[in-house]
């Protein structure tokens, strides 16, 4: 049964739903608009934030608030114009408006219980939490649409969870359909949790099979999910060591990085007290981090999870240097090229370069900053999201990206295409669902949800993006529809199918299709814009 509802869950499309802001991943180089919020966990009732220019290394601002008192969830929403902050102690779910300098906390939700983990999902429109009522562990949905009368309130609940006991670490997958939590003291087991909306299983749960191979005491810290739904990452911490142990979804079992030992082999590094785990979209790696033990310094490294499992490695930043004293609060830059962590011994907030290992900024905090627990990476706000990226490289040996595009120019959103074929053909798609990691075309993955609207000549002259790239690989406009002769400037009309127009609250994925040389095609990676 269980393997028939992760199937199931696994297989359909995202479902086109209303969201207000735009999300963003445009990468590293866009640092003067970017920041990270850090949480903190110290006595008092308000404890201490900051937030991080990552491109400079300074702080933008900084404050002690009862909104951050025990933030173990923090998150940037609705076009990273707001900063989301859980306070465990306070039960509170409140918003920062603006996440810049003078940002201040307005009350959203007040839950019963004591709150852990915090997961926005764009898609849905919602933010979840796992929420300890007192009787039990209970998955909580709070309506995240402002235009909503229910807005900041409960929604859904998966009920409470006894059978794991303690549960403080959980994660949501990124298409927002499934949920995975982790028992404090691990037992073998987890939960899995239907979270996709239009399902008839919706806030059901079902615990895995038990697996064997972690220490008598090992406890869940991290959980991971990778964006096809199909592989679950947990880190386990022990004293000496910390495990990842990884359980397939569609297959229902552990993955043994061992087979030739009896019983269920997992990935172990003799690094101790692993906190939190990243996964590298577009790879099989992620960065992870930890506090280590008395006789260890804190630690980050990237872990390769191998073409095999029994290929695994893991390369460790900063051998010896002591600079990761208790590293934690983890958080990627939008591109995934680099990391933050929060560290102790003296308190600092640290970039890290994620290919070199190498620290490229070094934040000095106050000595009083308690534990850092949680951080979240805004990128440039207004721009999109990127999905299925990078995209199959192309004949130029690179990957087409609409990273470039913006709310800019007379359209209501522009498009641009860069690292494209030179001197081949395409147009833009659009539609109202996304799957990841799409369907195989010729050369590339069409990652967008039927009906796909297609912006050619068949729409009409003002809804045809036809263009050609340039011997640079810079998509330039043939059919007088940007306003800077490169990319396309995105009426408000739709081209049918779907039709209609593009409303404020509404949300739409783009991708561009282009040939490619020996009569093949190609696609970019796939851009979902939340339009106000």
């Amino acid at each position: 049964m269980s393997r028939q509802f992760l199937l199931n869950t696994a297989s359909h499309f995202l479902a086109p739903v209303l969201l207000v802001g735009a999300l963003l991943s445009m990468g590293f180089a866009q640092g003067p608009h970017q920041a990270i919020f850090l949480g903190s966990s110290t006595s008092g009732g308000a404890d201490p934030w900051w937030l991080i220019d990552p491109f400079t290394g300074t702080l933008i601002d900084s404050g002690a608030d009862v909104a951050t008192n025990n933030c173990f969830g923090a998150s940037f929403a609705h076009g990273d114009q707001q900063l989301l902050a859980l306070s465990s102690l306070d039960d509170t779910l409140s918003v920062g408006t603006p996440p810049g300098l003078g940002m201040g906390f307005t009350l959203l939700t007040n839950f019963i219980g004591s709150p852990y983990g915090l997961a926005v999902d764009p898609w849905y429109q919602r933010y979840l939490a796992m929420v300890n009522t007192g009787s039990g562990f209970d998955l909580q949905v709070v309506d995240g649409n402002p235009n909503s009368g229910t807005y900041g309130q409960v929604i859904a609940s998966s009920g409470p969870l006894l059978a794991l006991g303690l549960i403080e670490r959980w994660g949501l997958s990124p298409p927002g359909r499934i949920a995975v939590a982790v028992p404090a003291l691990f037992n073998g087991t987890l939960a899995v949790y239907d979270t996709d909306p239009s399902s008839p299983g919706y806030m059901t749960a079902i615990s895995t099979p038990s697996t064997s191979g972690t220490p008598g005491i090992a406890i869940g810290t991290s959980v991971a999910i990778s964006a096809d739904e199909s592989m679950v990452t947990v880190a386990l911490a022990a004293s000496l060591e910390t495990l990842f142990v990884r359980y397939d979804l569609l297959a229902g079992a552990w993955v043994d990085v061992d087979p030739v030992l009896p019983g269920v082999q997992h990935i172990s590094i003799p690094l101790g007290i692993g906190h939190r785990i990243r996964l590298l979209p577009g790879s099989n790696e992620a960065i992870v981090c930890g506090a280590g033990h008395s006789s260890q310094h804190g630690w980050i490294g990237r872990l390769d999870f191998g073409v095999t499992p029994d290929q695994w490695s893991f390369t460790e930043f900063g051998v010896g240097s002591g600079q990761f004293s208790d590293a934690n609060a983890l958080s990627l830059s939008p591109d995934s090229a680099y990391s933050f962590i929060g560290v102790s011994g003296p308190p600092r907030g640290l970039v890290i370069d994620n290919q070199t290992g190498n620290v490229i900024h070094s934040v000095a905090l106050p000595s009083s900053t308690g534990s850092l627990v949680s951080s979240s990476w805004r990128g440039v706000p207004g721009s999109g999201d990127l999905f299925c990226g990078p995209a199959a490289p192309n004949s130029s040996g690179q990957s087409t990206t609409l990273a470039q595009s913006d709310f800019s120019g007379p359209g209501l959103f522009h498009l641009e295409a860069r690292q494209g074929p030179p001197l081949q053909f395409g147009y833009f798609l659009m539609s109202a669902g996304l799957e990841e990691p799409g369907l195989a075309v010729s050369q590339g993955f069409l990652c967008l949800k039927a009906p796909i609207g297609r912006y050619n000549s068949v729409a009409g002259p003002s809804l045809n993006s036809l263009g050609r790239f340039d011997a640079s690989g810079t998509f330039q406009n043939l059919s007088g529809t940007s306003s800077v002769f490169s990319g396309f400037d995105l009426p408000a009309a739709a081209p049918s199918p779907p039709g209609g127009v593009i409303l404020p609250g509404s949300t739409w994925a783009f991708q561009l299709w282009h040939r490619d040389q020996g009569n093949a095609s190609n696609f970019s990676d796939a851009l979902v814009v939340q339009f106000y």
